[in-house]
């Protein structure tokens, strides 16, 4: 004889199925900051004498990630620096699938946070405007390749080739081309 146990209903659960939402209201600001924090850094490269060698010691600053570094270059020795070199490094370029996988979510969880959530779908717009903003930028300056910025920008921010006509043509009978 088999015995079915019977399961009380829970009144407190929000969702008729499945677990309970991983959302939260902090992953509004957090994805955008996200996608900000995705830009361009400049390394500075700043290269110090060693005293009784010739090698040069190096030591690599951010001014963009860290206040501090701006006030360290002023206070330099002149005396003890060989060289100071800037270059312009990109970082990765910033996607929805990356942030996914860094809260551990999927893409159809993500898109029904998009409809129940209008604050997050604002954050997620946004977004998508800063992701635009890099694209052009970048791809303007020859840092990114210019057939894998026109794919991204056609496919996830509506830019065209060309512009779409609509021709409309009536078909005249020959009874109608002889009157």
């Amino acid at each position: 004889m088999v015995i079915k146990k019977k399961y009380k209903e829970r009144k407190d659960w929000k969702n008729d199925t499945g677990r309970p939402t991983k959302y939260k209201e902090e992953y509004c600001n957090d994805i955008v900051k996200y996608f900000e924090t995705c830009q361009a850094e400049i390394l500075v490269d700043v290269k110090f004498f060693q005293a009784n060698k010739n090698n040069p010691i190096s030591k690599i600053l951010n001014p963009l990630a860290d206040e501090k570094t701006e006030e360290e270059l002023k206070t330099l020795n002149a005396a003890s620096v060989k060289s100071i070199d800037q270059k312009l490094v990109m970082n990765r370029f910033p996607t929805f699938i990356r942030y996914w996988l860094r809260i551990d979510v999927n893409e159809d969880t993500m898109l029904d946070w998009d409809k129940k959530y209008p604050k997050f779908l604002g954050a997620r717009k946004k977004c998508k405007q800063i992701q635009e903003a890099i694209l052009l930028e970048n791809w303007l300056q020859w840092t990114y390749n210019s057939q894998f910025a026109q794919f991204i920008l056609k496919n996830n921010h509506w830019y065209k080739d060309k512009s779409e006509v609509e021709t409309t043509m009536t078909i005249l009978s020959e009874n109608e081309l002889t009157d």
